[in-house]
Parts: C-alpha cells; sequence; structure tokens
C-alpha cells in the first residue's frame, strides 16, 4: 500500500499502460536512401486498478475509492478507439531512417512506437487525472455527503465524456 497523504483513510491506483508494434514497409532503390513508412499499428492497452482499504473500512470510504475505479474505467472505455484514431494519424507516415539494418533501425522505430503511446496516454490517462481530482473535491475526500454516484458522473461529464 502506498503512503497515506493528510488524513486518507485508503487509496486507489489507476495505471494506464500502452504497448505498440510497428509495422514498417522499407524500399530501396541501389544505394539511394531507404524510404520507410508506417504500415500498421498494433496496440496492446491495458488499465490496472488497485484499491488498498483498512480492514475496518466503512461502507461511505469503500464506496468513494470505488467510485475511483468507475472513472477509471470510464476513461478506458474510450481507449480503443483513441488507439485507433491515433492509428490512422500514423499509418502511412514517413519515418527517417538510416539504412535497411534493422538493429541500427530498432532504436528510431522504438522512439516512434513511444511518441504514440506518449500521445495516447496525454488523450486519456491526463484527463482521467483531472476527473479523479475533481472527484475528490467534489466528496472532499470521501468526508461529505454528497453521494459517490453523482460525484463520479460529475467528475466524468466535467472531464467532457459521456459517463458509461
Amino acid at each position: 500500500m502506498p503512503p497515506l497523504k493528510g488524513d486518507e483513510a485508503a487509496v486507489t491506483r489507476s495505471k494506464f499502460a500502452c504497448g505498440v508494434q510497428l509495422d514498417i514497409e522499407i524500399s530501396q532503390v541501389g544505394n539511394e536512401k531507404p524510404i520507410a513508412k508506417i504500415a500498421g499499428v498494433d496496440a496492446t492497452l491495458k488499465l490496472d486498478v488497485v484499491e488498498w482499504l483498512p480492514t475496518n473500512a466503512t461502507k461511505k470510504i469503500k464506496a468513494h475509492e470505488d467510485g475511483h475505479r468507475k472513472i477509471a474505467e470510464a476513461f478506458y472505455a474510450r481507449a480503443e478507439q483513441i488507439a485507433r484514431d491515433l492509428g490512422e494519424k500514423y499509418v502511412g507516415r514517413a519515418i527517417d531512417l538510416p539504412g535497411i539494418n534493422a538493429e541500427e533501425n530498432k532504436p528510431i522505430i522504438q522512439r516512434v512506437a513511444n511518441e504514440f503511446c506518449q500521445e495516447y496516454l496525454a488523450k486519456l490517462e491526463q484527463p482521467s487525472e483531472a476527473a479523479q481530482e475533481r472527484y475528490d473535491q467534489l466528496t472532499d475526500h470521501g468526508r461529505n455527503n454528497v453521494a459517490e454516484a453523482t460525484a463520479v458522473q460529475r467528475a466524468i461529464e466535467e472531464a467532457g465524456i459521456k459517463p458509461p
């Protein structure tokens, strides 16, 4: 369990992950510089959510932490479409490669794959974190009488997405 901050009673952590395999087409005529383009994107997307609750957690604490999970899942419901949209942007994109040697090109291709994942996470994880913070503001970290379901819906809507 991560350390508690202030007067927290429990913690929920969500982690979005992205792994990408790029299919690259390389063509070369004679000794000319090769021409490379992205022919396909295969993204593996993942969401891990862990809730740490004390053994004597109240229903209110459990409901609050479960609200954090629901927010993460609402954002993750958009993950595949976000990755598809990004994939369309990447397919056909030219990559500047020094040659046709696979080992020599590997770091360059990996850099592009990392860029894809960074863009994906910027569109998903960062807005989710903002919604999580808003949820904690609305509920005063589960200490007030605001219903968790209401706060989840409001935090998601304020982030600009439709709730599940």
